[in-house]
């Protein structure tokens, strides 16, 4: 029973995030492969160093805390607010998705921001790690954008459904209301 944690870790890790396991696999195979193959080499290379300057590396860094930035403001909203929206998610499986997201994107999106501020961005390995973790995050980022678009067309949905409840209770109300009047005058 101790390494169920760790299954359900890796359980989630596989199933949301099949887009980004894919570009890791990608990015690997392209480094393995352009070892072997001088064009390809040549070409990434001369990709890196004329695209991934430090500048560029600074500025993406500067996104990726503002992806953290977001991830969080967006969780924060999320848990301070205790609505009917909490019990749509908790139905369409919504949140294990959206907290996934955030904490695999946050922690994608940390590891850019340290290995950019602490490792050498002169050396190649270190412009290829970087420029795959750049699009991972990208990637993420976009899923948890949809993922946001989506609850807050589920909060939308929850909302209608209350507006019409209080309506009809409201209704409901003033029918109340306007029988117990008509009694008294009759009285």
């Amino acid at each position: 029973m101790k390494d169920q944690p760790f299954k359900s870790f890796f359980q989630n890790l596989i199933l949301n995030c099949k887009t980004e396991i894919l570009l890791g696999i990608l990015f690997l195979s392209v480094a393995i492969i352009k070892q072997s193959v001088p064009k390809l080499s040549q070409l990434v290379n001369q990709f890196l160093y004329s695209y991934f300057t430090d500048d560029r590396i600074a500025l993406a860094s500067n996104i990726m805390a503002i992806f953290i930035g977001i991830y969080f403001a967006v969780l924060l909203v999320i848990v301070a607010s205790r609505t009917s929206i909490t019990k749509e998610m908790l139905e369409k499986c919504a949140d294990k998705q959206l907290s996934d997201s955030m904490y695999f994107g946050t922690t994608i999106c940390l590891l850019f921001v340290l290995i950019s501020v602490f490792a050498p961005t002169d050396s190649l390995w270190c412009k290829y790690l970087l420029f795959s973790l750049l699009i991972i995050s990208i990637t993420f980022f976009i899923k948890y954008s949809f993922l946001i678009i989506r609850l807050f067309h589920i909060n939308v949905d929850a909302m209608i459904k209350e507006i019409d409840e209080e309506e009809k209770n409201a209704t409901k109300t003033m029918v109340l209301l306007e029988e117990i009047r008509d009694t008294l005058k009759k009285q």
